[in-house]
């Protein structure tokens, strides 16, 4: 580590709180430093000659409860030259910034912007080596999705939480066949697919579905072979 730089972060107190400073990420093009103040966001151009001086606010905590205070956290650039913001409550939400090498506002933070599927207490991002940009840069062409296929007997169902398209996929093809079914927690079903037999897989739309938990089964000679729980969201 060479050229040292100590730049204190000012600030005045939120509703009677200090400032604690627990997240910082840096822009996919090395430029931006982006600075979580827990109750407000900053920007610093790396690249000025008085980096002290090129401080911005690029947002202030805009009371959102979800269901707890959605505050910020700590901060992580994504693969698909993102940066997430963790919320140290127990909350479903992420905060984003989409355009993290824009100057200013232009950079697009958009708070509480992304739906998570589950509660978690405490959100932390995992701790990654650090990234060598030269040889795996981000790539804005990616789309992050929040969550993991949910296995049940082998039958895939993804991606979840899922937007547009659902798809189920057998462990193999299938003997007889067999029927998708997705339905709402209160047991409608919304929609149903088809899987001839020798069929390995199934989709369906739940672009016009609106946004919640849905239990899928799969149905097959009068019973259901395999059961999960699937998100859908906006």
């Amino acid at each position: 580590m060479s050229n040292f730089k100590f730049i204190p972060l000012q600030e005045e107190t939120y509703q009677g709180n200090p400032p604690v400073n627990p997240g910082c990420a840096i822009s996919p093009n090395s430029r931006f430093l982006y600075i979580a103040a827990q109750y407000a966001i900053y920007q610093f151009d790396l690249w000025a000659d008085d980096i002290e001086a090129s401080k911005q606010l690029i947002a202030v905590y805009d009371d959102f409860y979800s269901p707890y205070a959605t505050i910020f956290n700590t901060m992580q650039l994504g693969p698909d030259c993102k940066i997430y913001i963790s919320i140290p409550n127990g909350v479903d939400v992420l905060h984003v910034i989409n355009r993290p090498d824009e100057p200013g506002l232009a950079c697009d933070l958009v708070q509480h912007g992304v739906r998570c599927p589950l509660q978690c207490r405490h959100a932390a991002f995992p701790q990654l080596p650090p990234r060598r940009h030269a040889l795996l840069p981000c790539d804005s062409t990616l789309s992050v999705r929040v969550g993991m296929p949910v296995p049940s007997n082998g039958v895939m169902v993804m991606p979840n939480p899922a937007s547009d398209q659902l798809r189920a996929r057998l462990p193999g093809p299938a003997l007889r066949p067999a029927t998708f079914v997705l339905a709402g927690i209160g047991g409608i079903v919304m929609r149903r697919a088809d899987i001839p037999a020798g069929a390995e897989e199934a989709e369906m739309s739940v672009a016009d579905l609106p946004p919640g938990l849905y239990v899928w089964t799969l149905e097959s000679g009068g019973a259901v072979a395999a059961r999960g729980k699937v998100m859908v969201v906006r």
